[in-house]
């Protein structure tokens, strides 16, 4: 009998789509198995409700990127699997927002050219208790 050793220990995910994400834009993030794959690569994205979000996984070369699009303002969980196993760091945590619902104020329109500005910023972070819309 021969059995196969998967080793998730060293692949690696990185990039914006596994910390933050804008609502209906594509979020994307890249997995690294440090050379060749021996085993399949499975993502799962889980909205604050509950529902999968679907994930392309695009093979480039010896990596992949996975590219997902979220509906949901609120705390996505990533989980990414080599083989039936998790890889490090994983299940990620992913904080989605909605742009279109920041604010700017307090602008200092007496800017100069090379010299910083100052403004405000305003937003609201969501929860399950504290939902803005």
């Amino acid at each position: 009998m021969m059995v196969d050793i998967i080793d998730a220990s060293h692949v690696t995910a990185t990039g914006d789509g596994l910390r933050y994400a804008p609502v209906h834009h594509p979020a994307w993030f890249e997995i690294d198995p440090h050379g060749p794959a021996e085993a399949d690569i499975m993502v799962k994205v889980t909205a604050p409700s509950g529902a999968t979000v679907p994930c392309r996984i695009m093979r480039t070369g010896n990596t992949f990127r996975c590219e997902y699009i979220p509906v949901e303002v609120g705390h996505h969980t990533i989980d990414v699997l080599y083989g039936n196993a998790p890889i490090i760091r994983s299940p990620f945590s992913c904080e989605t927002y909605d742009p279109s619902k920041v604010r700017v104020t307090d602008v200092d329109y007496s800017g100069k050219i090379n010299v910083p500005m100052g403004f405000a910023e305003h937003y609201t972070i969501y929860s399950p208790t504290n939902n803005p819309e």
